[in-house]
C-alpha cells in the first residue's frame, strides 16, 4: 500500500475554486425534516416546493404543544403516493 499526500498549494487551489463557484459543501442546506402525524386533522408542510396549485389562505394551525402556526396558503400535496391538500 502506498501513501499519497496532497500538496498545500493544491489544497488551497481547490478551496479557492470551490469558494468562487459557490459549490462549497458548507453552502449546501440540508433538507427540512418531514414529520408525519397520521392523527392530524389537517396536513401542514413548510416546504412550498412540495405543494402545487397554491391559493392564499388565512388562519392558524394549533400544533401538538399548543403553539399556533400561521397559515400562508393551501395547495395540493402528493406525498407517499397519496394526494391530499395541505397548509403551508
Amino acid at each position: 500500500s502506498s501513501t499519497e499526500y496532497v500538496k498545500k498549494a493544491d489544497l488551497d487551489a481547490l478551496i479557492k475554486v470551490l469558494k468562487e463557484s459557490g459549490n462549497a459543501f458548507h453552502t449546501l442546506k440540508p433538507p427540512k425534516p418531514l414529520i408525519v402525524d397520521s392523527g392530524a386533522s389537517h396536513h401542514m408542510i413548510s416546504d412550498v416546493k412540495l405543494i402545487s396549485d397554491i391559493k392564499p389562505a388565512v388562519g392558524d394551525v394549533i400544533i401538538a404543544n399548543g403553539d399556533r402556526i400561521p397559515v400562508k396558503g393551501i395547495g395540493n400535496l402528493n406525498l407517499f403516493n397519496k394526494k391530499s391538500q395541505a397548509f403551508y
